[in-house]
């Protein structure tokens, strides 16, 4: 196939082009990685660490959000949370 130099130079930026934006998207199509939990994100099963079905403070890590608020979080004041008030705590505002 005999093409004049013009048109060779224009079918060679097309290849070009063509496997650049196929390379563009291989690139793209790597899965991200899951972001880490924030201490907020844990569950309660996590965070109950005697297994005793109640969340006290102490069970909280003093990062997580709930240590700070764990008075709101537990609404009959027993000291502890029972898995209704932690849910009810980290229920998403409407």
């Amino acid at each position: 196939m005999n093409l004049s130099p013009g048109k060779a130079l224009i079918s060679t930026a097309a290849l070009a082009l063509a496997l650049a934006a196929g390379a563009a998207q291989a690139g793209q199509a790597k899965p991200k990685p899951a972001p880490a939990p924030t201490p907020a994100a844990a569950s309660f099963k996590s965070l109950d660490k005697n297994a005793d079905g109640v969340l006290t403070v102490d069970e909280i890590p003093d990062d997580n959000p709930l240590a700070a608020d764990f008075e709101n979080a537990d609404t009959d004041a027993d000291g502890k949370l029972t898995q209704a008030e932690f849910d009810a705590y980290n229920a998403p505002e409407d």
